[in-house]
C-alpha cells in the first residue's frame, strides 16, 4: 500500500511549485534538489534470501553493508549431506552490478556442548562472484575446488508485505523526458493513502494544489520479489488528467516506505525518481 501510495504521488503530478523547482524545468529538478550530495550507498540493497527458483531446499542469504556483502550458501555434498559455506564479497568495481570474494567452508565445537574458540577451523575452498541482472535477479558464480557451478538466482519472497496506512510522501527526481512543465511534479508532503488486500491495491492522493487538482486515485497491482514490493496502475485525477505509475523496488520499513517512481503524464511527460513515504501518525 505504501508504494501505491507513492506510486500515486508521484503519478499525480499535480503542479507542485517546489521552491526548487518552480523555475526550473523537470530535467534540472534532480540536480536542483541534490543538495550537498550526500554520500549514499552506489548498489541496490542485495540483503535477501536467494534461491534458484525450481531447486528447493538450498539456498543463498546476501547480508549487504556499504560496499560488502556477506554470503552464507546451504547446499548438499556429493554425500547428500547438508554443507555450508560462507563468503565475504566486495563490490568490483565500486558501483557495478558484481560483487566477488574468497569462498570458505568451517569447522567447529559440537553445538550442544561448550564453545572453544580454538577449535574453529576455516579454509578458503574456492572464489564467488554475484552479478545483479534485474531488482530479482542475478547470476551466481562460485567454485569449491576444481567443482566450478553457475545459477540463475532469484529473491525469494517469504510474505507478501501490507502496505496499508496513510502516508506523507516525499520525493526527489532522477530524470525526465517528452514536454514536462513544474505543475507535471507532485507536492512535496502530500498524503497518500494506501489501501491493500493481497495483490490488489487502491491509492488515493490529497493535498496537491488546488487550482491543478485535489484528488487522485490508482487502482493498482501488487506483486514483490524477495524483500522488493511494486505498485502498477493507472492513475485518474478529479481534473481529468491520467497516467500511468510505477512504484518499485518498495521496502517497508518501520512506520515509512521507501522505493523508486517512474509517472508518465496523458500530456507525454515522463518523470522519474526516488521516494520515501512516512507514515502519518493518528
Amino acid at each position: 500500500m505504501r508504494f501505491h501510495h507513492w506510486l500515486v504521488a508521484a503519478l499525480l503530478g499535480l503542479g507542485i511549485d517546489a521552491p526548487a523547482v518552480a523555475q526550473t524545468p523537470p530535467a534540472l529538478a534532480p540536480a536542483a534538489l541534490a543538495g550537498h550530495g550526500p554520500k549514499t550507498n552506489l548498489t541496490e540493497d542485495l540483503t535477501d534470501v536467494w534461491w534458484p527458483n525450481a531447486e528447493s531446499g538450498w539456498g543463498i542469504q546476501f547480508v549487504h553493508n556499504a560496499a560488502t556483502v556477506f554470503a552464507t550458501m546451504y547446499v548438499y555434498s556429493a554425500a547428500g549431506q547438508p554443507t555450508c559455506y560462507v563468503a565475504v564479497l566486495d563490490n568490483v568495481p565500486p558501483g557495478s552490478p558484481t560483487f566477488s570474494g574468497p569462498l570458505s567452508s568451517t569447522t567447529g565445537p559440537y553445538f550442544g556442548g561448550p564453545f572453544n574458540p580454538a577449535a574453529v577451523v576455516e579454509n578458503v575452498v574456492g572464489t564467488m562472484t554475484f552479478q545483479l541482472a534485474g531488482p530479482g535477479v542475478g547470476t551466481l558464480f562460485y567454485n569449491v575446488g576444481p567443482t566450478a557451478v553457475t545459477k540463475t538466482i532469484n529473491r525469494q519472497p517469504l510474505a507478501l508485505e501490507d502496505n496499508g496506512g496513510e502516508y506523507s510522501f516525499f520525493w526527489s527526481g532522477t530524470g525526465s523526458s517528452g514536454p514536462c512543465e513544474p505543475a507535471d511534479l507532485p507536492e512535496m508532503g502530500a498524503t497518500i493513502a494506501i489501501d491493500q488486500t493481497g495483490t490488489a491495491a487502491t491509492i488515493s492522493l490529497t493535498g496537491f494544489r488546488d487550482s491543478v487538482v485535489s484528488q487522485c486515485g490508482l487502482f493498482a497491482t501488487y506483486s514483490q520479489v524477495g524483500r522488493l514490493g511494486r505498485y502498477q496502475g493507472t492513475v485518474a485525477c478529479v481534473s481529468g488528467r491520467t497516467g500511468q505509475l510505477i512504484l518499485s523496488g518498495i521496502l517497508n520499513r518501520v512506520d515509512m516506505l521507501t522505493g523508486a517512481w517512474d509517472l508518465t503524464w496523458d500530456n507525454g511527460c515522463r518523470l522519474l525518481g526516488n521516494f520515501a513515504a512516512f507514515e502519518v501518525q493518528m
